[in-house]
């Protein structure tokens, strides 16, 4: 359905020049699942694994609206994580994976 990208950019979140930093790396992706929950999840781990993710315990919010959860070590010692929760319809999925900036993290309230 769609995918988003979000390149870090320096920010300070409230204007002070000593809490300027990078943000962090996002990309987000909406899409459809006709097929039941756990088997997606399965799906997904085939994929995600064979690039370095690998799925925690299961974060569901509810029966009707389960959310899997992956994280990865990176390269420079970081963690990223990875979701991915149904809609309340039951019809969209959204995959969300997050990953801190290399370098200073942007400070002050965002």
């Amino acid at each position: 359905m769609y995918e988003a990208k979000e390149e870090p950019f320096q920010d300070s979140c409230d204007g002070i020049p000593s809490s300027r930093g990078w943000s962090q790396v996002v990309v987000s992706g909406g899409f459809r699942w006709a097929g039941n929950p756990q088997d997606l999840a399965r799906a997904l781990d085939r994929s995600l694994a064979s690039i370095g993710w690998r799925r925690g315990a299961p974060v569901g919010i509810s029966v009707s609206q389960p959310e899997f959860a992956w994280s990865r070590r990176l390269t420079n010692g970081t963690n990223a994580s990875l979701t991915v929760l149904r809609s309340v319809d039951g019809k969209d999925w959204q995959l969300d994976a997050v990953a801190p900036p290399v370098g200073k993290r942007t400070g002050g309230i965002c």
